[in-house]
């Protein structure tokens, strides 16, 4: 079996939001880029470009804020996908032919991270091949220490220096959003079809066109009517997993906040649910490590044994 481990930073556990209520008017996204300011007022260092980024981002924005942004995020999205599309069955060739190599494979470092990367590349207009992408997920990360916080400072200023027409900066926010969840997501999908499949081909039962697994486990809503004090409350996503595509699709959230990247999502597994149709070799076992950041199970950790499934001719 499979064994798919999350390290959990310690903090305290809010009230808990119903998913239903995502869609209501008395519940909005928590704008973290204040948590970002405050840290600035209180400690003193610069970190302007992070803050920049954070308000860039729509899932943290609210109001005609939110409805900008989304718009403008919305028409790159538009035409990136014409672009992945396009690319996407030579890319899914090209990084999971590692699964028809039989031994013991980095499939985060060999498959998933790469993969992602070129298809985000593509996707956004930026590659961040040659930048510490990986960093990114810091800017979620409420218990990030002040040395992360530096380095993604100065990552975000390495790219954005000359970003005149604020097209960098979309392109990095789309990134920012879309990339470790997907790095995630997909680790976890491919790890759970690993289980399921356990010894046998991996083409012996169908690949999942919808996640099966998410890596947000959870998204933040404030309760705009609460008196006082700010509330803010946790909605679990990761609730539906196991469930039924329908309600696997809640996944990627509802109302005017549901993911700008589903359909993209949907287009990814659906071209990697082909290559799998057509790979017999099997997974003998695998390790998948995750670790909390704030809203992401970040993927740090997935080794897989690939060989010849039980019964095959090399196995007699």
């Amino acid at each position: 079996m499979a064994t798919a481990t999350c390290k959990y930073s310690i903090r305290h556990r809010r009230d808990f939001l119903e998913f239903e209520f995502l869609r209501s008017i008395d519940f909005d996204v928590v704008q973290f880029h204040k948590g970002h300011e405050n840290l600035r007022d209180a400690v003193g260092f610069d970190n302007s470009a992070t803050i920049e980024l954070a308000k860039a981002l729509p899932l943290g924005q609210r109001g005609d804020t939110h409805r900008a942004l989304r718009a403008e995020m919305a028409k790159v999205l538009a035409g990136g996908r014409v672009h992945l599309k396009r690319a996407l069955p030579e890319l899914v060739e090209t990084h999971f032919s590692i699964l028809n190599e039989a031994g013991t494979h980095d499939l985060l470092g060999s498959l998933v991270e790469p993969f992602v990367n070129e298809a985000m590349a593509i996707l956004s207009g930026i590659d961040l091949r040659n930048h510490l992408a990986s960093c990114l997920a810091d800017i979620f990360d409420s218990g990030a220490s002040i040395q992360r916080r530096k380095i993604l400072e100065e990552t975000i200023k390495g790219i954005t220096e000359f970003d005149t027409d604020g097209s960098q900066r979309v392109a990095l926010a789309i990134n920012v959003m879309g990339r470790d969840p997907l790095i995630g997501t997909l680790a976890k999908c491919l790890a759970s079809h690993f289980d399921a499949t356990r010894g046998e081909p991996l083409n012996s039962k169908p690949f999942p066109l919808v996640p099966t697994d998410t890596s947000v486990p959870y998204v933040w809503r404030e309760d705009l009517g609460a008196e006082n004090k700010p509330q803010f409350l946790e909605c679990r996503i990761d609730q539906f997993e196991g469930q039924t595509e329908d309600q696997r699709l809640k996944f990627f959230g509802a109302g005017r906040h549901t993911c700008l990247g589903k359909n993209h999502s949907l287009m990814v597994f659906d071209c990697v649910a082909e290559f799998i149709a057509r790979c017999d070799r099997s997974a003998l076992s695998s390790e998948i490590l995750l670790t909390d950041r704030h809203v992401l199970h970040l993927a740090t950790k997935f080794q897989t044994e690939i060989g010849e499934p039980r019964g095959s001719a090399l196995n007699r």
